[in-house]
């Protein structure tokens, strides 16, 4: 599938992020010539800037780097190299800047508008202080117009700034806001119009404008409204229900409670791996004992409905507590009303991430989630950037000797061709990933349709929760599928390898398996160190479970996507991995790669070798033994060993170093398959910081791990999410609103 997307991605980036603009040259990039000095009349600035014009003889102008004059001090544009910079003079002397729209306003359409101002120090000798804007500053659309003068411009503005905009030299400030149209309008000038009803509306002196934006809205956004399917207090979760009616005195539900309880069995269904106690409680009428008896008789009740609509009884249990939980008074009806209730119960601590139901509690503000949890801050889209990095990382430099100049034997191929060349030879490929490292999983991404072609069909993820059952029906990752799956790049390869048709597992043993497993390793074990033992048990209950689906299936291609450390080949210090106990338990040899340790960790911490590589793709390095090639791998120091240095893997991917197009790292292009989408919180009245998730169109916003996450929290840094194409719901939160928005990628 991803195949599709390899070409001329370049020109999709770019048209994904500038198609909607209607403005042509909207930053003042483009240019026939650059001035080295302020303009004398209207002609020099549409003769310099392609597609710019004025609508007067005054002299607009176009600063760039070759700008010079002892007249204006200037400052780095907004963005790119040029600007525009216009001068007011009170109602005699006004400067704009104008331009044909791409394609005229629609009346009755809504428009959104922006554009960056900066005040220059000073002009004309003179120091520029501080400047308020007002309601007739901005932007008028019409029909093309021009003077032969150089006076202020008695027109209407549509979108205007306003009184409390304060613009302050050597800042750049975005104004921004909408409007309907209301005319067939072919033109756009910006800049101080005259409003002769109140003539103390001017801002006087030199402006410098820039990235100037107007954009039809395809779709507006509307409220949106969380469920709030839980609370938690005091460390207890507990899912939310009311509406939940019995016969007076009685435990027979009323059919009043059957919608309430089908949507209790809807987050059930949704999220597999959660178990509730049902609670029930009284008033006080009665007889302790009767009250006692009461509540357990209607939590029975429920749970009997719950099981009936299909739901285990394994994941239900029911109690009562009669009159001894009250939650309000009993002096008067309103509160023994309170008091007549059932709860329900998360069973398994929901407060903590790993159990979470609720998307908005693990996708959180930054400022909620503590810097050294790498892998919570990639669950929003944050990269080492944002990293606290005060804690040295491992060392992934093991000490091999020699090994720069081993190294320097090998040629650096396409680590995706390479291994794909690798896996065409082999029925089993075990590539790990990493939980603070996305891109090993969007690399990982990368393979499946490849690895569908040449037969292979099952997919064992190491992170996935095998009590998501319903995953294949639903074709998407939930936030109970598994606690690293939140994670988006993870939750999409999930969907992707299910959209090709692989049979997606996890081989986490149950408590039974483990067991088992103990009983079975302790013998084999040579360590009697507890951890060790309960390392192997673990690791070879995993193997294990990923060689039944070999006996299921006697030509049986398998991906195993495994934690780290799992697919080491050989023990080491006494401690085997999964890996170690597949080739004991099937002799076979499975293809290990790993993508882990090559990767630019916090940037103070990176291996001194990997450090001297200047990558542009994912990349194995290789060299020639005989008929078989040899790719490079890193040895591992083992104290124990006669061998001091192990290969435990047979192929190690280098990644590149981090760069940031769009203010997110490179690699999440994806080769193509990702495409940028600037999100601009302005454009939809949020305040900032903002919060955005991204979901595929008709898949569950309450339950489903969304495409990707962003957080924007400065509107001078434009901030795309990564998307396939699809169309998406954006839910959008910032500290008082939530709304949600469709928009399509191309």
């Amino acid at each position: 599938m991803m195949r599709l997307f390899l070409l001329l991605f370049a020109f999709a980036s770019l048209s994904n992020l500038f198609a909607q603009n209607i403005i042509p040259n909207p930053s003042f990039e483009k240019y026939e010539y650059l001035p080295a000095r302020l303009s004398s009349e209207g002609k020099d600035f549409e003769q310099a800037c392609e597609y710019w014009h004025t609508p007067n003889q005054a002299s607009t102008d176009l600063i760039s780097p070759r700008f010079r004059s002892e007249a204006l001090k200037t400052i780095p544009p907004h963005s790119g190299k040029n600007m525009a910079g216009i001068v007011i003079n009170g109602d005699f002397w006004a400067e704009y800047a104008g331009i044909r729209l791409k394609q005229p306003l629609e009346p009755g359409v809504t428009y959104y508008c922006e554009f960056w101002i900066s005040r220059a120090p000073w002009y004309n000798r003179r120091t520029l202080i501080p400047e308020f804007l007002n309601d007739h500053f901005g932007f008028h659309f019409g029909k093309e117009t021009f003077k032969l003068n150089k006076e202020i411009l008695s027109l209407k503005p549509q979108f205007v700034a306003n009184s409390e905009i304060l613009i302050e030299p050597k800042k750049w400030t975005k104004i921004s806001g909408s409007f309907v149209a209301t005319e067939k309008a072919t033109h756009l000038y910006i800049g101080q119009f005259w409003d002769e009803e109140d003539k103390g509306k001017i801002a006087t002196g030199y402006f410098f404008i820039d990235d100037i934006f107007v954009e039809a809205f395809s779709s507006e956004a509307v409220k949106f409204t969380p469920s709030r399917y839980y609370k938690i207090e005091k460390g207890i979760a507990s899912i939310k229900m009311d509406n939940i009616y019995f016969e007076t005195d009685k435990y027979d539900l009323l059919p009043e409670s059957f919608s309430e309880l089908d949507r209790l069995v809807k987050i059930l269904e949704n999220n597999p791996s959660i178990k509730i106690q049902i609670q029930g409680h009284t008033d006080d009428e009665g007889s302790e004992n009767y009250n006692k008896e009461l509540s357990e008789n209607r939590a029975a009740s429920v749970k009997g409905y719950i099981i009936d609509q299909g739901i285990s009884q394994e994941r239900l249990e029911s109690k009562g507590f009669g009159l001894s939980k009250p939650v309000a008074t009993n002096e008067n009806e309103d509160g023994k009303q309170a008091n007549r209730r059932v709860e329900f119960v998360v069973q398994g601590g929901a407060q903590d991430t790993r159990k979470i139901l609720d998307p908005e509690q693990v996708y959180r503000f930054r400022e909620n989630v503590n810097p050294k949890l790498h892998e919570e801050l990639a669950f929003l889209g944050l990269d080492n950037r944002y990293w606290d990095c005060s804690e040295a990382v491992d060392q992934l430099y093991h000490g091999e000797p020699d090994v720069s100049k081993r190294l320097s034997k090998y040629k650096a191929k396409s680590a995706k061709d390479y291994i794909l060349a690798a896996t065409a030879q082999n029925d089993f490929l075990f590539i790990n990933e990493s939980n603070r490292f996305p891109q090993t999983r969007a690399f990982a991404q990368l393979l499946l349709a490849d690895l569908w072609d040449q037969g292979y069909r099952y997919l064992a993820v190491e992170a996935f929760n095998n009590d998501d059952t319903q995953l294949k029906t639903r074709g998407y990752a939930v936030m109970n599928s598994g606690y690293s799956i939140k994670e988006p790049v993870f939750g999409d390869l999930i969907r992707e390898a299910l959209a090709l048709g692989f049979i997606v597992s996890g081989y986490q043993p149950t408590a039974d398996e483990l067991g088992k497993a103990k009983k079975i390793i302790s013998p084999k074990v040579s360590s009697t160190d507890a951890k060790i033992v309960d390392k192997n048990a673990l690791a070879w209950a995993q193997a294990m479970n990923i060689s039944r689906i070999m006996r299921a299936d006697s030509d049986a291609k398998i991906i195993v996507l495994a934690k780290e450390n799992s697919i080491r080949e050989y023990s080491i210090n006494g401690e085997s991995a999964m890996a170690t106990w597949f080739k004991s338990l099937t002799r076979k040899n499975p293809l290990t790669v790993d993508q882990s340790r090559m990767i630019e960790h916090c940037p103070p911490e990176n291996d001194p070798l990997y450090a001297k590589m200047m990558l542009n793709q994912a990349t194995v390095y290789s060299k020639s033994t005989g008929e078989e090639p040899e790719a490079f791998v890193q040895k591992t120091y083992d104290e124990t060993a006669h061998e001091r240095f192990k290969q435990c893997f047979d192929i190690q991917v280098f990644h590149p170093k981090h760069n940031y197009p769009n203010n997110r790292p490179a690699w999440m292009q994806m080769e193509g398959y990702r495409k940028p989408y600037v999100f601009n919180p302005d454009k939809h009245d949020m305040n900032y910081p903002c919060l955005v998730r991204a979901y595929k169109k008709g898949e569950d916003k309450n339950f489903a791990v969304p495409v990707d996450v962003i957080e924007v929290v400065d509107p001078s840094i434009a901030t795309s999410l990564m998307l396939p194409s699809g169309t998406y719901d954006l839910v959008m939160k910032d500290k008082a609103n939530s709304k949600q928005l469709e928009i399509v990628i191309e």
